[in-house]
Parts: C-alpha cells; structure tokens; sequence
C-alpha cells in the first residue's frame, strides 16, 4: 500500500476485513485474470483493469461506473467494456456486493454532509457581504454634501450659449480659431 497516496491508505484502513482479504486474495486475482484472458485484453492494459477493480473495493469508484472507465481506461468499445464490467460484477465482486454497498452509502453521507457545510459557509459569507446601510441613506448623504459645498466648479454648463460658441476668423491670411 506504500504506492498509494495517503486518502487511498485511509479508505483501505476503513474497509471491512472482508474487503481487506478480497483485496490481498489470489483467488480474486485468478477471477479478474480469466477475465482478462477472455476477452483477450492486452498485457499493457492488464494494470488498468486491475486498478479499476482496486478502486471498486476502496469505494473510490462506484460499481455501475466501471463499463464508462473500462472504455476509457482501456480504449475499447462501449459494448466490450459492458460485457468486461458485467463478468467482473458476476464473477468478483458479486460475493462482497453488502460491503460495498456499505461503503458508497457511507461515502454519498459524508459528501452530502460535505455540500451541507459548503452551503453553509457560503451562506454566511453572503451574510456577511451585504451592506447594512439602506441605498437612501446614501443618496440623502450626498444631497446633504452637495448643499454644503455648493456647485461644483469644475462641473462644464450643458448649455452653450451664442457667446460661448466658437468663430472661425481670417487674419492675415491665416484662418483661426477663436473662443
């Protein structure tokens, strides 16, 4: 178990001793070979298949998962991958379907629980966030302010008057621009 990350060593140390034996039993291992014979699986593919059935025992990946990362994994047909999964349901883990199914309802609590303070936590975030002040406060604040300080000087007239406007002139033979 030294290969395995530390979660994986967690899920192991929770298992069952039936799942622990079927997991270090030979008689699996002859079960998911057979399989592998059967359906003549090549050599470079033989861990693949022998990690998804890992997985399948730790409660990492569900068992009606297993057709969907047999294709994946292993890079075969659909159909193939069906009928890969469905030998290894009837053949190996048939006889450990009770612990398992422990497991997963274990682990969909524990992430329900998960999700539960996720929401929880935004929740109280989002709580926090919104302002306390009410918006027309803030608008009677700035009318106040503006009453105090007057016009603001920089602030350039909407309305443009005759004087204000702009006249081309010639001088001199040059053509200006006056204000």
């Amino acid at each position: 178990m030294e290969n395995y990350p530390e979660e994986l060593k967690e899920k192991y140390e929770k298992l069952s001793p039936k799942l622990k034996e079927a997991l270090a039993s030979p008689e699996i291992s002859e079960r998911v070979l057979a399989i592998v014979d059967r359906f003549k699986i090549p050599e470079e593919k033989i861990e693949g298949l022998a990690m998804l059935s890992t997985m399948i025992f730790l409660g990492v990946l569900p068992l009606p998962e297993l057709a969907k990362e047999l294709k994946e994994e292993l890079g075969i047909e659909e159909n193939i991958s069906k009928e890969i999964a469905r030998s290894l349901e009837t053949e190996v883990f048939s006889n450990y379907k009770n612990e398992l199914e422990k497991i997963y309802i274990s682990e969909s609590m524990t992430k329900s629980q998960e999700e539960e303070e996720i929401q929880k936590v935004k929740k109280e975030t989002v709580q926090q966030e919104v302002p306390k002040e009410k918006p027309t406060e803030k608008i009677e604040i700035k009318e106040e302010l503006l009453k105090k300080k007057g016009p603001d000087k920089y602030l350039e007239p909407i309305e443009v008057t005759e004087k204000d406007k702009a006249r081309i002139i010639k001088e001199g033979g040059r053509i200006k621009k006056v204000f």
